[in-house]
């Protein structure tokens, strides 16, 4: 008989529908059917939503507008919520530079 694995629930926080759909798609690729993404489109929405249920993960984007990504984290680690904690910037700039003024 198979061995059935256990649902892992991730919090996906990403303030762009666009992104926040790619990174559901490749996580289901990736990962597997027992990935459940529940998404949000804030840090405020995150906190609401870290209160009302339990995840194996957070996974947040890191620019956000009003509170970004560590300001997330700092606050989620106050709360003494160890959830593990991802980042990711999806907001690259050819060549590496992130000068404004090129």
């Amino acid at each position: 008989m198979a061995k059935q694995s256990k649902e892992i629930r991730i919090l996906h926080v990403e303030d762009d529908a666009g992104d926040a759909k790619l990174t559901k798609l490749f996580l289901k690729k990736k990962g597997s059917d027992n990935f459940k993404i529940t998404p949000v489109l804030s840090a405020e929405q995150g906190l609401e939503m870290l209160g009302k249920e339990q995840f194996d993960v957070v996974i947040s984007d890191y620019v956000m507008p009003r509170m970004n990504g560590m300001g997330f984290l700092d606050v989620l680690r106050r709360k003494g919520n160890n959830t593990p904690f991802y980042y990711i910037h999806g907001k690259g700039r050819r060549g590496g530079s992130d000068r404004s003024d090129k």
